[in-house]
């Protein structure tokens, strides 16, 4: 055939095309292709065609008729050499290899699942260090996530554990946070820690806030963008702080709140790119803010004070990573919920949080490690019940 005429409204793949493609090998021919077949994706040589659009069809059938000779073999040969790369057993084999990958990938981070000798060994360490900086993240980590983020305020029992941490001289304990300066000084403000707010935009130290940045002076076009969002996603909203905007969908629908996540990621991303602002995907949360500052770049600044013999740090985002990335190889971290790459382990359950903590607030004078360890295998024991408990009410398993 002088021209293939291939216009499916909805296709996976469309080998027709392909050993059209793949038959001429010494034949000039032309390939009209629908941009909806999922061959299109790979013969970008072809014309390419809306195929409910009868006008652009025809154009393209006239396109074709009039194709000098040498441009419709140009266009063959470099179809064809990506067919000859792209072939069904390459195809089968980037599956299979992919899901090798994946199970790897997967079997290193159930690796990272904290034990009860993890938390033995960290208890251990804890004792013996002399000077320790131990990085907490907030939401998540500190407090259960709530659907509305002005529920989450610290229980009196996190409080009470805080007081304890901070009662040893030898704890720099600092809470390093993605939320406002405000909130974290209405909540925590009457104990003595350290906190850095909007990812380190804001920092306290010794009672007294400093500011890192400017407050920025948003554009109208993204603000109009996140708005348009909020309008159009029932029960999401737009947190205003000085350094970051942040599109909260926590109690929108969970399937439309993805969807619309990811739109508006797409939405942003070149404005975000012209203004030289980061976009960050939390848990249910878009972020916009100025690169500089970063859970990172506040625990260097924390590591460039001081010299530490024992350095841990909890969280739970992917904020998290820039703080965990930020670490010496000796810090331990963890990552609470999914397993990241960048902790060395993983706590599943938030809930696991205030033990650890506990645990770690006890006098060490009066250390007893075969009661601690009894007090371990008890939790332990109890934490796999509840999961297991969990599993079987989520998966009937």
């Amino acid at each position: 055939a002088d021209i293939a005429l291939v216009t499916p409204l909805r296709d996976g793949m469309n080998l027709v095309a392909k050993e059209y493609v793949a038959s001429k090998c010494d034949n000039t021919g032309v390939l009209i292709l629908s941009e909806m077949a999922g061959a299109a994706v790979e013969m970008t040589d072809a014309i390419q065609i809306n195929p409910n659009d009868s006008g652009q069809i025809e154009n393209a059938i006239c396109q074709a008729l009039e194709m000098p000779a040498e441009e419709q073999k140009l266009r063959l040969q470099r179809m064809q050499k990506i067919l000859s790369v792209q072939t069904v057993n390459k195809w089968a084999a980037d599956f299979v290899n992919g899901l090798d990958m994946t199970c790897m990938k997967n079997d290193s981070l159930r690796k990272k699942r904290i034990t009860a000798a993890t938390i033995a060994q960290i208890k251990l360490k804890y004792n013996q260090a002399k000077q320790r900086l131990i990085l907490l993240d907030y939401d998540g980590t500190l407090a259960a996530l709530k659907t509305r983020p002005e529920d989450a305020k610290p229980t009196p029992e996190l409080i009470s554990i805080l007081q304890q941490m901070t009662a040893d001289p030898s704890n720099h304990i600092v809470i390093n946070s993605g939320r406002d300066h405000f909130t974290l000084e209405k909540w925590l403000g009457s104990l003595p820690v350290c906190m850095a707010a909007e990812h380190g935009a804001f920092y306290k130290e010794n009672g007294v806030w400093h500011k890192n940045i400017k407050k920025l002076e948003w554009s109208t076009g993204l603000q109009s963008i996140l708005q348009m969002f909020v309008d159009k996603t029932p029960r999401s909203r737009l947190e205003v702080k000085e350094t970051a905007l942040a599109w909260h969908y926590r109690e929108a629908d969970s399937w439309l709140g993805q969807l619309r996540a990811q739109q508006l990621v797409n939405a942003l991303m070149p404005l975000c790119a012209r203004l030289n602002l980061h976009i960050l995907q939390g848990d249910k949360v878009v972020e916009i803010k100025s690169p500089r500052f970063t859970k990172g770049s506040e625990t260097l600044r924390l590591l460039r004070q001081e010299r530490y013999d024992f350095i841990l740090a909890l969280g739970d985002d992917t904020t998290d990573d820039d703080m965990f990335a930020a670490l010496p190889p000796r810090a331990l971290s963890i990552k609470i919920g999914n397993a990241s790459e960048h902790a060395r382990y993983n706590m599943p359950e938030q809930s696991e949080v205030v033990p650890l903590l506990e645990l770690l607030a006890r006098d060490r004078g009066s250390f007893d490690p075969a009661g601690v360890k009894h007090a371990i295998r008890t939790t332990w024991n109890n934490l796999k019940k509840l999961v297991a408990g969990r599993r079987t009410e989520e998966y009937g398993q």
